[in-house]
């Protein structure tokens, strides 16, 4: 027995292309799905992270401002200790001649009770290790203020002769201290002389 197939040839065609229609649009309909489905999966994540982000920003900006606040605590620290030290250097150039001009001062003022034979300025400067605060607590080498002082050799008629030159180098302001190191008697030309040694510090 054979089958006649009795529906038009353009029918069955319809019908196919209707049944592939049907299937790419439901494997169209799938894969759309999944996209969105994805994109809101993957969007939830990327605003998690975002505010993670955010949060940790929120938690590093104290400590960035502070150590922004430090460096620039120190970098007003360094300016100070630069213009202390410019300053310094230019006073010190000028205390030889402060100094020679004082102490001429108080010489002449006991002038043929007094005689200086000797007149001697020194410097030291020591260098010292100090912890200065800073981003990397790093020690930093400073110096300290450069030490002067003055040794004055001379001749006087008599010890109150010495000991009012050395109230009139007190009263300058100019030094620290002012001491009588050594002071000795002798003789010359049938007249007793005192041989004295004094060291003022700056």
């Amino acid at each position: 027995m054979q089958n006649i197939n009795l529906l038009p040839i353009g029918f069955l065609k319809r019908s196919l292309i209707r049944i592939r229609l049907k299937q790419w649009g439901a494997v169209m309909f799938l894969l759309w799905g999944g996209l969105i489905f994805y994109y809101i999966v993957h969007r939830a994540e990327i605003e998690k992270e975002a505010r993670l982000v955010e949060q940790m920003q929120l938690d590093v900006k104290p400590i960035q401002q502070h150590l922004d606040e430090t460096e620039y605590s120190n970098g007003e620290i360094n300016k100070l200790r630069k213009r202390q030290q410019l300053g310094m250097g230019l006073e010190q150039k000028n205390i030889p001649l402060q100094t020679l001009g004082k102490v001429s001062e108080a010489a002449a003022a006991r002038a043929g009770d007094l005689y200086l034979t000797i007149f001697r300025l020194s410097t030291t400067s020591n260098s010292r290790q100090q912890m200065t605060r800073t981003a990397s607590d790093s020690p930093e080498e400073t110096r300290d203020p450069t030490e002067m002082s003055l040794q004055l050799d001379g001749l006087a008629m008599d010890d109150l002769t010495i000991t009012g030159f050395i109230a009139d180098m007190s009263s300058t302001g100019l030094f620290h201290s002012v001491e009588l190191i050594s002071i000795a008697e002798q003789q010359i030309d049938d007249r007793k002389l005192r041989i004295f040694k004094i060291e003022c510090q700056l």
